[in-house]
């Protein structure tokens, strides 16, 4: 029954709002790679073939194999003088899911859904290197069926849109498990966990398997999260320029701009349109991230002292402008702010 429900639901939606697109490929590839110089993965030949069926096998596979690829590659610094320990390449990391959603879960395309903390976790939770760097998360999707209403407060809604919600409601009730290593709920696990709702309450990411030691940062530790839309909502898309979000964010990530400030532009401008709310979450002083091009540097760990009482520090940069000065607000990594750059 679950299944047939969440089937109907998403065949229902795509056959009303869904369009092929691969615009939001294109301009992710554009500014990323072609503009800002970041590694990205996979490696889009945005000329060609673009794949957009992904199944969660193949989801949770390419995660995997790049989170470990981070783990092993991040740039370390000594906590004391701020100088690099290491040859690591990495000191960030961004992940943008452009897909079907409901709450709290993607939406694969064979119709398994992947636990949004999963995702991220999977990232940290057994790989605590990880979480010396930022790491963004971006889920372009929906968290919801619920749009804005064309009539105004007091139009009585229909029993179709009555059944709707329900519906909904039916689906967002079945949890499931957030552990990454058992984050894809095929169909027969949500039958599963539709009879065992004790199990599926118990399976959490709270364990002691890879958590938070006492010598660790918290697995959400420097995480940044962006979502579409708010609980309940849909977020939306156009078939001529793909995604709102996925558009206005790679229109003005190069802007030179914290990332906070640039997310609270793009939340008004889609919210005063009517399409959708984007919510954030930045932990540990993220908001203040800056993507910078990334260029061959001299010595990219050059570090001087901000504070000598508080021990943090702050990266140099010579072309930093008067308005960075005067703001005086720096990421913070452990005890060290490391260099905005290169995010």
């Amino acid at each position: 029954q679950f299944d047939n429900i969440l089937r109907r639901q998403f065949e229902k939606f795509v056959s009303i709002s869904y369009c092929v697109n691969d615009d939001d490929i294109k301009n992710i590839t554009k500014l990323f790679k072609n503009t800002l110089n970041y590694e990205i993965f996979p490696k889009y030949n945005i000329n060609n073939y673009i794949k957009q069926r992904w199944t969660s096998k193949e989801i949770m596979d390419l995660l995997n194999k790049q989170a470990q690829l981070i783990e092993d590659n991040v740039i370390e610094f000594d906590k004391k003088t701020g100088k690099r320990i290491n040859d690591g390449k990495y000191d960030g990391l961004v992940v943008i899911l452009s897909c079907h959603g409901i709450k709290d879960y993607i939406v694969c395309s064979d119709y398994a859904k992947i636990d949004k903390a999963a995702i991220h976790r999977l990232f940290s939770l057994n790989r605590p290197k990880c979480r010396k760097v930022p790491r963004l998360f971006i889920y372009d999707c929906c968290s919801g069926t619920q749009e804005r209403d064309r009539d105004f407060r007091g139009v009585a809604s229909s029993d179709e849109d009555e059944d709707e919600d329900t519906e909904e409601k039916n689906i967002d009730e079945i949890k499931a498990p957030i552990n990454p290593n058992s984050a894809i709920n095929e169909q027969t696990d949500q039958r599963e966990q539709a009879n065992e709702p004790e199990l599926a309450k118990n399976m959490t990411i709270g364990s002691n398997d890879g958590g938070w030691y006492v010598d660790e940062d918290n697995p959400d530790f420097m995480l940044a999260t962006i979502h579409a839309a708010n609980i309940g909502f849909q977020a939306k898309m156009s078939c001529e320029t793909g995604s709102y979000l996925i558009s206005s964010l790679t229109q003005k990530l190069n802007q030179n701009k914290f990332l906070s400030e640039i997310m609270d532009e793009v939340q008004e401008e889609l919210h005063k349109t009517g399409r959708q709310l984007p919510v954030q979450t930045f932990n540990n002083r993220t908001g203040y991230i800056k993507f910078i091009p990334n260029k061959e540097m001299k010595d990219p760990s050059i570090l001087t002292p901000q504070n000598s009482k508080s021990g943090n520090y702050e990266a140099v940069n010579e072309e930093k402008d008067t308005e960075d000065n005067d703001k005086g607000e720096v990421i913070e990594l452990s005890e060290i702010a490391k260099s905005r750059r290169h995010y």
